[in-house]
């Protein structure tokens, strides 16, 4: 095999964000593969010089057969995740594809649902 002489690379990331819809799970031979639309938010600078957050979707893709375990049982849709990742594209009937394959994966918490709660009577509602 020949080796390629690239000099410096690197090809890994790190993503914390919250799920964007519930995982896709598909056969792939004689395992799964969990895909996963992230959340995340970036800061730029808008036209109006003010800084604004911008949401952008980071695809992840989880081969681990055990991360697929993890990801089936437990991600949902706001699911909070932090994962260590490379970048792999290919190549399907012409088609080109893209993901940030997950190598580390860590969940954080739930959307936050609030439950209903008696007010306390002595206390003022927010405006």
């Amino acid at each position: 095999m020949e080796r390629l002489n690239l000099g410096l690379t690197n090809n890994e990331g790190s993503f914390l964000g919250r799920s964007k819809g519930d995982p896709t799970i598909v056969q792939a031979g004689s395992g799964e593969i969990a895909f996963i639309n992230l959340a995340v938010v970036n800061l730029e600078m808008g036209t109006n010089g003010q800084w604004t957050e911008v949401e952008q979707i980071v695809p992840l893709m989880v081969q681990d057969p055990n991360k697929v375990d993890v990801v089936k049982k437990y991600v949902k849709d706001g699911k909070q995740i932090m994962v260590k990742t490379y970048y792999k594209s290919w190549e399907v009937n012409g088609q080109q594809n893209h993901a940030h394959v997950v190598t580390v994966l860590k969940l954080g918490s739930n959307p936050y649902k609030p439950q209903n709660q008696q007010a306390d009577p002595a206390v003022p509602p927010l405006p």
